[in-house]
């Protein structure tokens, strides 16, 4: 999905922000003089006017502890030295290329700053990039600065000739697998980067920053929500195909226990048991009933117990959905088990594999799934979270909720695997092992609503990754349908809830990692761009 703002709107948000950095450069005192090393790959270089736009958006900075060196790779190139005479100074290297540059990394180059930025020719940097960057390793520990920080940026380069702006998710190394939504916008520690280029010989930034976090998961990284680079070279584009997963472990010996919450729909139960039936992977069929008195399903009942080996776990008590949930675990012997909504539905096979070679993996704790309507349309693609105290106090968001069911979403986020604080109930994949750890569902505080994203979120501080899946044909029917007004008991227990989950979680919904308060993907098809509120990077 292309960024389509008011453009004037837009520019005018892009200056305020320009001259706010600018204000607080002039008005308050670094924490920390941080040294730059500004790498400059010019060896491809088509135009000395592209290698100019980028020295002089250097020499426009209000922050000069910077080195800057051109990487020319056998080209004549000229630079006046002078303009860099309050800077730490500029070199040109005339036998290095981009490759050998990343090969061998900084120290062999000679650069001695603290961190280091390489950007093609033609990038132009916002006057107060480094400065930014610096206020903000400065208020951080010493003893635990990030290794690299990814920022927002602009990707020159677009058929219509503007720039196409990147508000950027938070670091996310299974979405940046397949996406390069980062690009050259990353100020990497020397020591890192020395490190990862001796160690994995990598011949592009993504190249480097895959290699080092695959080799380090513990990796620190940080996002500054700030436009500071215009990157020359266009966006980037998907790796892979709108509805592919890439399998990330061998999961042969693991079996799944289905634990489906129910109360009469006959119809929609059968339709999705019978989605899954034949999945060699599923060796139990837990179904939780509450209180279901319509002949039909008692009659499916005993068809499912007969044909499946069904366990019919029945809770004639009000409806209390984390109860049943907790219940249905109970009654499975399975190491990894199933969350599963009635109102499911797969259409195509081998789904539950592929969301299996992630359930297993050890650093993830709950799998979630891409879940369309009957009409094709998105229903759910992650949740974003979000702080609203004038509203409803916080917000659960279903990401790309009415966008076509191949659109990549924006930055491609849709089409891939990716990283969020939680995802919906509907369908959810846990290993036995982290459901206990952490307790299952609260089945006294959070009997209907919020549950899902409060067991999220203690899984998440657990310790474990929540990832969505971009599994294909996942049909979610009944909510599709869900219009009704809700009576004021619901609208009551649904504020007690939220109220609830703002003092449990208030932080997470405040600063979602994934979300970001410019462009949010959440509620609508289209990405929500926010130019008026004001917002602190």
């Amino acid at each position: 999905m292309d960024f389509r703002p008011n453009w004037t709107q837009y520019r005018s948000w892009l200056a305020g922000r320009r001259a706010f950095l600018a204000e607080i450069q002039k008005t308050q005192a670094p924490a920390w003089n941080m040294m730059f090393s500004v790498v400059v790959s010019a060896d491809n270089l088509v135009s000395k006017s592209a290698l100019q736009d980028t020295l002089q958006s250097l020499i426009a900075q209000d922050w000069n502890n910077l080195e800057v060196l051109v990487i020319v790779g056998g080209q004549t190139v000229t630079v006046n030295g002078a303009n860099f005479a309050s800077f730490r100074g500029i070199s040109i290297a005339q036998d290095l290329t981009t490759a050998s540059f990343f090969l061998n990394g900084p120290s062999a180059a000679g650069l001695r700053g603290d961190y280091i930025i390489q950007v093609p020719a033609g990038s132009i940097f916002e006057p107060s990039a480094f400065s930014t960057l610096n206020r903000f390793i400065g208020e951080t520990d010493a003893r635990r600065r990030p290794d690299f920080i990814i920022f927002d940026h602009e990707n020159k380069g677009s058929k219509k000739g503007l720039p196409t702006p990147a508000f950027l998710p938070g670091w996310d190394p299974d979405f940046f697998e397949q996406v390069d939504y980062i690009g050259n916008a990353a100020a990497v520690r020397s020591d890192y980067f020395d490190t990862a280029a001796i160690s994995h010989a990598p011949n592009s930034m993504r190249t480097l920053l895959l290699a080092a976090v695959r080799a380090n998961a513990d990796s620190r990284v940080s996002h500054i929500r700030e436009m500071l680079l215009q990157i020359s070279g266009g966006r980037p584009a998907i790796s892979v195909a709108p509805h592919a997963v890439k399998p990330a472990s061998a999961s042969k010996k693991s079996t799944i226990a289905v634990i489906i919450p129910n109360r009469n729909k006959a119809g929609l139960l059968a339709q999705c048991v019978s989605s899954i039936a034949h999945d060699k992977l599923v060796t139990e069929l837990i179904i939780v009933d509450n209180g279901s008195d319509d002949p039909a399903t008692l009659k499916l009942y005993k068809k499912l117990v007969r044909s499946h080996g069904a366990k019919i776990v029945e809770i004639n008590q009000p409806f209390n959905f984390s109860r049943m949930i907790n219940a249905g675990v109970k009654a499975s012997d399975s190491d990894v088990l199933l969350l599963l909504n009635n109102d499911i539905e797969f259409k195509h096979p081998g789904v539950l594999r592929q969301a299996l070679d992630f359930a297993v993996r050890p650093e993830i704790g709950i799998v979630g799934s891409k879940l369309l309507y009957p009409d094709g349309t998105v229903q759910h693609a992650g949740v974003l979270l979000e702080y609203h105290p004038r509203e409803c106090l916080v917000r659960a968001m279903h990401v790309g909720r009415g966008s076509a069911a191949r659109s990549p979403g924006y930055l491609g986020q849709n089409a891939c695997t990716r990283n969020y604080q939680a995802v919906t109930g509907a369908f959810m994949m846990i290993r036995r092992e982290v459901f206990e750890e952490v307790g299952g569902f609260d089945e006294v505080a959070l009997p209907i609503e919020f549950n899902d994203v409060d067991f999220c979120l203690r899984v998440r501080e657990a310790g474990y990754k929540i990832v969505c899946l971009p599994l294909d044909g996942v049909v979610h029917h009944e909510s599709a349908s869900r219009g009704k007004v809700d009576s004021l008991q619901v609208q009551r227990m649904r504020l007690d809830a939220q109220a609830l989950m703002a003092r449990r979680w208030l932080p997470h919904f405040q600063n979602d990692p994934y979300n970001h308060p410019i462009a949010r993907i959440g509620d609508k098809a289209e990405v929500v761009f926010n130019f008026t509120g004001e917002f602190i990077g």
